[in-house]
């Protein structure tokens, strides 16, 4: 594949990652709507979608690098890239408001009235919201570390937050989240510089140990 010596123009890219309609404050304020489930899931998935078109679009940017032998600072799909993830590092809310999504729902999958005295509805609805929850603090460790760098945070108080598949806590239909889930903490454990296997390997070993062998090839 040939490419252009300059890359497209930076508000072009950025617009095609994550629109203006979504500002930071925006989704901020969406992923806090605590009172409105569906706003707050939908606004989780939109941002997922973005930084998962971040992430491809830095790798095509990579490769173009790679492709025009850019090896110094001063090339220009580089410097376009470095300009890129300024930007969507200043666009996307904090990372201390996915923490608190995290604890509020990661938590509530795993804790609370036993499964017969909650609603399939309420269960249904807690444990969509955990996952993608999860899911975004994995993607913002591998695609946003510098956010997460900025802020003190024990992934290691991840492997509490959602229970192993032998742990009756929710309903079986509600089984594939949670182990969905799991594979969000594993995935971000693994990119985590912020947690040591060694200290915390009693937990470690028996999240690992109870996750499905068809699940590992996964992370």
């Amino acid at each position: 594949m040939s490419y252009l010596p300059s890359p497209p123009p930076l508000n072009a890219i950025l617009e095609n990652i994550i629109p203006t309609a979504f500002s930071k404050d925006h989704l901020s304020r969406g992923l806090q709507s605590h009172k409105e489930p569906l706003v707050l899931h939908c606004t989780a998935i939109a941002l997922v979608k973005i930084i998962s078109k971040f992430e491809a679009v830095r790798k095509a940017f990579k490769e173009a690098e790679d492709a025009l032998e850019e090896t110094n600072e001063n090339g220009l799909w580089r410097r376009r890239r470095v300009d890129v993830e300024a930007h969507v590092r200043r666009r996307v809310p904090e990372f201390q408001v996915i923490i608190a999504l995290v604890q509020k729902y990661a938590t509530s999958s795993r804790v609370g009235e036993p499964p017969a005295e909650r609603s399939s509805n309420e269960l249904a609805r807690v444990s969509m919201l955990a996952e993608v929850a999860l899911r975004l603090m994995w993607l913002y460790h591998r695609s946003l570390s510098e956010l997460v760098a900025e802020t003190r945070f024990d992934a290691g108080k991840l492997l509490h937050y959602i229970p192993s598949p032998l742990t009756e806590t929710l309903a079986s239909s509600h089984t594939g989240m949670n182990l969905l889930g799991q594979l969000h903490i594993l995935r971000l454990l693994k990119e985590s510089d912020q947690f040591a296997w060694s200290s915390k390997f009693g937990a470690a070993c028996t999240l690992v140990c109870q996750t499905p062998v068809a699940l590992m090839h996964l992370i």
